[in-house]
């Protein structure tokens, strides 16, 4: 597995242990499983947090852990419920 793999496959499991999900787990789990999940702005506000944290454990510069996770939420994020 490559390092890009591996760290997509690590946020997608933080993004998911409010959950109790891990990506592994669960075979059948759909390619799109970011659409089946929501979040708070609060939830993704903690998730970014930790993400951030993880890729400074990898060496990622500031600016890398932004794209990366930039990126991530473009891609991968939940959506995020609705406050009214």
């Amino acid at each position: 597995m490559k390092k890009s793999e591996k760290i997509l496959l690590d946020l997608i499991n933080l993004q998911m242990q409010p959950f109790s999900i891990h990506y592994d787990s669960i075979p059948e789990i759909p390619y799109e499983f970011y659409l089946t999940f929501e979040t708070t702005r609060e939830q993704e506000a903690g998730f970014i947090k930790q993400a951030d944290e993880y890729l400074k454990r990898k060496r990622k510069s500031k600016k890398e852990r932004g794209i990366i996770i930039d990126n991530f939420i473009l891609d991968y994020g939940l959506k995020t419920k609705r406050e009214v």
